[in-house]
């Protein structure tokens, strides 16, 4: 093959070739503010002229225009609403126009709609003394709002007419006439929002309605000079519960299968509400009769609930059952008798009865509540009738102790019987409720005796009950009550400790402290030998995929290791100096002994621990120990002892 020859053309295109390519940057494209000021100008200027227009007018039909009467003022007012009105029906044709005029019809329906409620209640321009007669042009005005919002399909017409037409009636001096006229706007409102389905305008109109009223129960108390019962007290309450009314029939007339409409349909609904028992409460003056209000209201949502449920709007169902339970569960402590007696048990007894409803019911949403009440109820007691018994002792009581137990046995009973129950339905969150009702029920169970018994024997009381606990969760082969035993030995092994190893109160000449430092130690030793090593199962490391040993294999080694030192501690407190070393010893021999014949690797290497420890007591105290066991010295006989024990123990 004969070789090609390099000519400058050849070089060229090679060069032409491996050179680097660079491609034209494209210019950013440049910010057209020419729409910016269109839409400015054409929109949001367009409506701030016309909401100042209108609030404009509505102040000077209230305060100014002194010159004119009722009349003059009424039809100035709705010759210029007609003319706004006719501006936007002409310009809302065109499409040049179409944005602004949306806006300018809107503000001449406002305006509208407050003349003919000025007609009829403000004292400047009152020309209708009927109340009939000012109700029904409200209403008539209300209902053409509604039909030319229909007609034009307009959301951001419809929208705007009606805030502006709560503000310019909020301008005013806000009377019952007000709140009716208020009324009728949401009712109308609703009706546009059913049919339209224009959800985000609902929250604003719960938030004008109530603000509005809210409004007129503060002027009302400025007026009278404080937070009293003012005449129209029963008309408001009336109109407010009109409000929950209307808003409440406007949330079961929408949908709720999208997720934007799910959110704003949920919002409507805790608005409401809000609003519903904020302005009653800001205006109740009977406190006697909150109970009933508030039980009411939720047995009223229960209602809706089941309404909810047979209408298949799961949505409506989850919040109204949510709002019924807890208005049900907060009326409890506003009852006079109630509040005296347990409401503890009248909350348990309600959390219970929604774990069963929703169990027969197969709806996990109520299960859902129940564990969510048994929570609370769980806070309530940890802060309510435990903290104050850790900041100052008080003496048993029996009472609370019975109700700790009864809340014991429920929680136990929950988690024992909750999974087995509802089977392949039980959610991964309920399993785990489940779970830690056992750690609930053991903690309320150690609480009871906490309360009910002399602060000595608590120690005492707790290690026999962490006995039972375990020995119960490996009689049902439940892993949770054994780990809730182990920690109750802990606490228990705490509280000796702390409490029973400071005191030594006598009964009869007997310590106490020996009587039940001793038994707790023996408790521990037998709880070491009930542990079983099939109890511990291998787990698996995530990460290297071996084979490890669970924590809690060290169990019996812990158990009788607490026994030990307890029982070394209370030695070191009861016996006199030059004993301390011969007792520790003696008790090291006898669990070398006991180690060595079971055998028990924990034991044995217990009692070598102590035998070094009883080897320092010598050296540091017993050596210089001075006293006579008659006529020889206390430190040989102690010292030969010791002696012989190390000889046997080493043989």
């Amino acid at each position: 093959m004969e070789p090609k020859l390099i000519t400058p053309e050849f070089i060229a295109a090679e060069e032409a070739r491996s050179a680097p390519k660079f491609e034209a940057v494209k210019e950013a494209p440049k910010r057209d503010w020419t729409n910016f000021e269109e839409k400015l100008g054409a929109n949001w200027l367009n409506k701030i002229g016309v909401a100042v227009l209108i609030l404009g007018g509505a102040f000077l039909a209230n305060y100014a225009m002194q010159t004119l009467g009722p009349a003059g003022k009424a039809t100035l007012l709705y010759a210029l609403a007609a003319t706004l009105i006719g501006l936007g029906v002409f310009g809302e044709k065109k499409e040049k126009y179409r944005v602004g005029a949306r806006g300018v019809l809107g503000g001449g329906w406002a305006l509208a709609y407050f003349t003919t409620y000025a007609v009829h209640n403000v004292e400047a321009v009152q020309l209708i003394s009927s109340p009939a007669l000012g109700f029904g042009l409200l209403f008539a005005v209300a209902a053409a709002m509604v039909w030319h919002s229909l007609r034009y399909d307009s959301q951001v017409v419809t929208g705007f007419a009606y805030m502006l037409a709560f503000a310019s009636v909020a301008v005013s001096r806000i009377t019952v006439g007000t709140l009716v006229s208020s009324a009728v706007l949401a009712a109308s409102l609703v009706a546009v929002l059913a049919r339209r389905k224009w959800y985000e305008l609902e929250i604003p109109a719960i938030a004008a309605t109530y603000g509005v009223h809210w409004y007129f129960l503060w002027r009302t108390y400025e007026y009278i000079g404080g937070h009293k019962k003012f005449p129209d007290f029963a008309a408001s309450v009336a109109l407010l519960i009109a409000y929950w009314m209307i808003f409440t029939v406007s949330h079961f007339l929408r949908d709720d299968k999208e997720p934007a409409q799910r959110m704003t349909l949920t919002g409507a609904f805790l608005l409401n509400v809000a609003g519903f028992l904020a302005v009653m409460r800001y205006q109740s003056f009977y406190p006697q009769w909150r109970f009933w209000f508030l039980l009411g209201v939720g047995v009223v949502y229960v209602a809706l609930a089941i309404l909810s449920r047979r209408m298949g709007r799961r949505l409506g169902f989850v919040l109204t059952s949510t709002m019924g339970a807890l208005l049900v569960f907060v009326a409890i402590p506003n009852h006079e008798k109630l509040a005296g007696a347990r409401l503890e048990l009248i909350w348990l007894v309600e959390a219970e009865a929604l774990l069963i409803i929703g169990w027969r019911a197969a709806d996990v949403h109520l299960r859902r509540l129940g564990w969510i009440a048994l929570g609370v109820l769980g806070a309530w007691v940890t802060f309510y009738d435990l903290s104050p018994r850790m900041a100052v002792w008080r003496a048993p009581d029996w009472p609370t102790g019975w109700l700790l137990l009864v809340l014991a046995v429920a929680f136990y009973l929950n988690a024992r019987y909750a999974p087995r129950l509802l089977g392949e339905d039980a959610t991964e969150t309920e399993t785990a409720a489940a779970t830690i009702c056992y750690g609930a029920g053991t903690g309320f169970l150690m609480a009871a005796v906490w309360f009910a018994l002399p602060f000595m024997w608590v120690g005492l009381a707790w290690t026999a009950l962490a006995l039972l606990v375990s020995e119960a969760g490996r009689r049902i082969d439940e892993k949770a009550l054994r780990v809730c035993g182990h920690g109750a030995a802990l606490l228990a092994a705490v509280r000796l400790l702390a409490i029973n190893m400071q005191y030594a109160p006598a009964i009869r000449g007997v310590s106490l402290r020996v009587v039940t430092v001793a038994i707790a130690a023996a408790m521990f030793y037998i709880g070491a030998r009930r542990i079983q090593p099939a109890e511990f199962e291998e787990e698996t490391d995530k990460d290297t995929r071996q084979a490890r040993k669970p924590v809690l294999q060290w169990s019996p080694a812990a158990y009788s290791w607490a026994g030990t030192s307890l029982l070394a501690l209370m030695v070191w407190n009861e016996a006199t100096n030059a004993a301390v070393g011969l007792a520790w010893a003696l008790l090291a021999l006898a669990l070398v002994e006991v180690g060595r014949t079971l055998p028990d690797r924990p034991l044995v290497a217990q009692g070598h621990t102590l035998l070094v420890l009883s080897f320092a007591r010598i050296c540091f105290a017993d050596l210089n120990a001075d006293k006579l066991l008659g006529i020889v010295s206390a430190r040989l006989v102690t010292v030969a002892l010791l002696a012989a024990i190390y000889y046997y123990t080493g043989y």
